[in-house]
């Protein structure tokens, strides 16, 4: 149900962006929120977490396909981050008006929430088909790290610490926008909202994201060892010591684009050791 539920906000809040009136609640939602308000402890953040792939996994889904159908990584990337937003503004429209808002009010707040939610999901989200240029630029640190499992383990918490940020930003910045525009008082989240929050990144992050981040680094390690032969990374050797490494390889090694994070940036001449 809680996955389900979480594809069913998605598209509602897809359908709500495009429409004027506030569409009816739908039995699934209803379902959600009951199931939802049943559990406790643990069990509810469990549940929370799947309402959170169901509704994230759309997004992630059209950022797959514009990618398969040749649009750009970064292009793609930002399309399944616009994807998310329309959904959350569609979504912040609805609450808006259930709470008896006007809806020109009702629409400006919600078009700010959905651009925060695309803008803050792009510059440090964690999850890598929905883009998070700092993020990324983390990635390309980790990546000169030699050991494969501590590595991958350092990339997935770079995946994390990405995504917190950016759940956390926005469970601050969502009341701040409802108190700017409809004079709210700014009602800030608790410390059991934002330690629930915290749990439930931990345990989608990894299933939204983690296939992908170790996908590509076991993709990169193959790159790298293609390149240079079966070199230990931790050598402290020069680049023109390695018999497969001549000037051209290692030219276009270094102008290959940050997109595909290859792997010559955990080479020895790159890294401090």
């Amino acid at each position: 149900v809680g996955l389900g539920a979480g594809g069913d906000q998605f598209f509602s809040g897809a359908q709500q962006f495009f429409t004027g009136e506030k569409l009816p609640t739908t039995a699934v939602a209803q379902a959600n929120s009951d199931i939802y308000n049943s559990l406790e402890g643990f069990g509810q953040q469990l549940y929370s977490a799947t309402n959170v792939i169901g509704n994230m996994a759309p997004s992630i889904l059209v950022s797959s396909a514009a990618t398969a159908l040749g649009l750009p990584g970064k292009a793609a990337e930002g399309l399944g981050a616009a994807a998310m937003g329309i959904s959350a503004a569609g979504n912040a429209y609805a609450d808006a008006l259930e709470k008896g808002y006007d809806k020109g009010a009702a629409r400006l707040y919600s078009t700010l929430v959905g651009a925060s939610e695309a803008g803050l999901q792009s510059l440090l989200g964690g999850i890598g088909k929905l883009g998070g240029v700092t993020t990324q630029k983390l990635m390309s640190k980790v990546a000169m790290i030699d050991n494969s499992l501590l590595r991958i383990a350092a990339k997935l918490g770079v995946d994390f610490l990405g995504e917190v940020t950016e759940e956390e930003i926005q469970n601050f910045l969502e009341p701040a926008l409802r108190s700017l525009i409809f004079g709210e008082d700014y009602d800030r989240p608790t410390m059991e909202e934002f330690l629930e929050t915290v749990v439930v990144t931990a345990i989608t992050t990894p299933l939204l994201g983690g296939v992908d981040t170790v996908w590509k680094d076991i993709a990169n390690t193959r790159y790298y060892r293609d390149t240079y032969g079966d070199v230990q990374q931790d050598e402290s050797t020069d680049l023109s010591k390695k018999k497969q490494s001549t000037p051209s390889q290692r030219s276009s090694s270094e102008h290959t684009t940050r997109s595909t994070e290859v792997a010559i940036e955990r080479t020895p001449l790159q890294s401090n050791s």
